[in-house]
């Protein structure tokens, strides 16, 4: 193992975007198919094990990527559901794996590959390097400012409504639009949902 990781480079964007997603409070994991004596010695000689939280190596599950055990492994570690989960690969077993697990695949067009190039047509989106990735996914689950203030204007309306004509609020509609826009886990989703059980 002395030579592992010796003459190994890290890609344009990968600190960067490890950066980015850790500040964001993102929980982070790596599912390799090398074995883990290799694995935890790289990540360590290059730097980047504290951006990790879990790591499944090939070794850790009785099957490798592309069948989905080693992704469902991380996800149970992690508690959270496959469906919240974005796999970021650079192969066709990525993107196979994270399906099969029912999580979305975000790809990279370098790394190994196995020699098959990766096409936008097989991921949920083809990016050319981890902060691109971030800011994809920012983007995609960020509303606009303006759209955001009219959810909670109509939301605070329905609420108030409720207490004169209940008949004419449907508080579980508005509460379902809300968690489409601000998203389940945002903290404006729970006081709305918390407001509409109150209700």
């Amino acid at each position: 193992t002395e030579t592992n990781g010796r003459f190994a480079q890290i890609y344009p964007g990968v600190l960067e975007g490890l950066k980015a997603w850790k500040a964001s409070g993102v929980k982070m994991g790596v599912v390799t198919n090398k074995p883990g004596m290799f694995t935890e010695a790289l990540l360590e000689r290059m730097g980047m094990s504290d951006y990790f939280d879990v790591i499944v190596s090939g070794d850790t599950t009785a099957n490798k990527k592309p069948h989905p055990e080693p992704i469902l492994h991380a996800c149970e570690i992690f508690g959270v559901r496959p469906d919240r989960n974005l796999h970021i690969g650079d192969s066709k077993h990525d993107i196979h794996a994270a399906h099969a697990a029912g999580c979305q695949a975000y790809c990279v067009p370098y790394g190994y590959n196995e020699g098959q190039p990766v096409s936008a047509a097989e991921c949920d989106a083809l990016v050319p390097d981890l902060l691109a990735a971030f800011n994809s996914r920012h983007q995609a689950t960020t509303p606009d400012n303006t759209e955001l203030a009219a959810r909670a204007a109509s939301y605070e309306l329905a609420f108030r409504m409720q207490a004169h004509a209940p008949e004419a609020v449907d508080l579980t509609r508005e509460t379902e639009a809300t968690k489409r826009l601000y998203g389940v886990d945002h903290p404006a989703t729970e006081r709305f949902g918390r407001q509409c059980l109150l209700a």
